[in-house]
């Protein structure tokens, strides 16, 4: 016969109140069959059926034979394990005689259950600690919070691990704590209670279905990260691109393109999940009829570029600010001028100046762009050059 799944609105380790869904559900001709992520229900004729849940005294899937036959001689049936945890019996016997009654012999079993949960209640102890480091390393343990999640930071991951933190941390609490009590009435003599009123609560469902979705949604946009992301040589690079080219800047008939370390003159493409677009550009050349003025070789000029697209704009000003506090952080032992550019056309920006370094710092609305040209051009004759390549750029 067709199995029919539901949704269990109970908690199995609220065992009285399991106990008496069950049965409810048995009157209107839903019987159990098996519970796991759903409980499975066989359809049928509406009849009283009485269940009792049993602890398992060792992991086990299926109890002995021997065991099974004593209990369908008092009337009682298996129906199924749940979660290592428990077996599920049933009876439609009206006389039927009650599985345990010494609840110091009860108690037995739920100890070995207890110890279980504490267990896994470690466990998330554990995990708890390492979701707060993962916030506040991104937050504010980190000098540049954006710029790291941005470029190597995965919201949906951190999201998922505090959301799976949080309910498993929840659940398991709640369930230990219902244990403990149980446990506590159990060992002071008192007798189980077998039935209790309930309510149908959803609840842990919503956050389980949460935790999917998050998951697949990690995972299929990791798959697509994966594919998208790319990098050529420049020279093998027609199209448009967000940056100014070395030779503009240098304007020398003698400059040429140095091609000589297979890492240079490279253009890489990839997206994120608070960028859009990023792209890293270097570009390497030299002009053989000129010196660098401390005489320590031929003058070789260089230019990297980072461009942002983001989905957010609120996150540019921040990241801008994050990309000049890692800029300043590799000269921090160098003297260096700063300026903030008032008339220029982009929103905001920055030039940073550290001997033949020069590093500009622009954003327009959702798009930043930070340039570190080592050289001896002046840098900021080119900013309408690139202010133009930047807000025509898609």
């Amino acid at each position: 016969m067709k199995l029919i799944r539901k949704l269990l609105p109970v908690n199995v380790y609220d065992m009285a109140k399991t106990q008496s869904y069950l049965k409810d559900m048995s009157q209107k001709g839903y019987f159990i069959k098996k519970i796991g992520t759903f409980a499975s229900f066989e359809k049928g004729e509406p009849e009283v059926r009485t269940y009792r849940l049993e602890p398992l005294m060792k992991k086990e899937g299926r109890p002995r034979e021997e065991k099974l036959e004593y209990y369908e001689s008092c009337g009682w049936k298996y129906v199924c394990t749940i979660a290592s945890a428990f077996h599920l019996y049933e009876t439609s016997r009206k006389d039927f005689e009650e599985l345990h009654t010494d609840p110091l012999t009860q108690s037995y079993a739920f100890e070995r259950l207890n110890q279980k949960m504490k267990a896994a209640f470690m466990i998330i102890l554990l995990l708890i600690p390492i979701t707060i480091f993962q916030l506040l390393h991104y937050f504010f343990l980190s000098d540049t919070p954006v710029l790291n999640a941005v470029k190597y930071g995965s919201g949906t991951y951190t999201a998922l691990m505090v959301l799976v933190t949080l309910v498993l941390g929840r659940e398991i609490f709640e369930n230990r704590k219902k244990l403990r009590f149980l446990l506590i009435n159990l060992q002071t003599g008192r007798e189980m209670v077998q039935e209790e009123h309930y309510q149908l609560k959803y609840t842990p469902y919503v956050f389980h279905t949460m935790i999917v979705v998050l998951s697949m949604l990690l995972i299929i946009t990791n798959i697509r990260f994966l594919f998208t992301g790319w990098e050529k040589k420049l020279a093998d690079y027609g199209e448009d691109m967000p940056a100014l080219r070395l030779s503009d800047i240098e304007d020398h008939k003698s400059f040429e393109i140095d091609d000589q370390y297979r890492r240079s003159n490279l253009i890489s493409y990839e997206a994120g999940e608070l960028a859009s677009s990023v792209y890293e550009i270097s570009e390497s050349g030299v002009i053989k009829e000129e010196m660098w003025k401390d005489q320590s070789g031929i003058y070789s000029p260089h230019l990297e570029t980072e461009y942002y697209e983001l989905r957010l704009r609120f996150l540019g000003e921040r990241l801008l600010k994050d990309l000049i506090v890692d800029a300043l952080d590799f000269h921090r032992h160098e003297s260096f001028t700063f300026e903030e550019l008032l008339e220029t056309r982009f929103d905001q920006a920055v030039t940073i100046r550290v001997k033949e370094t020069q590093m500009f710092f622009g954003r327009l609305g959702k798009k930043i762009v930070y340039v570190n040209y080592q050289g001896y051009k002046d840098l900021t004759e080119h900013l309408d050059e690139l202010y133009d390549k930047i807000s025509t750029f898609n």
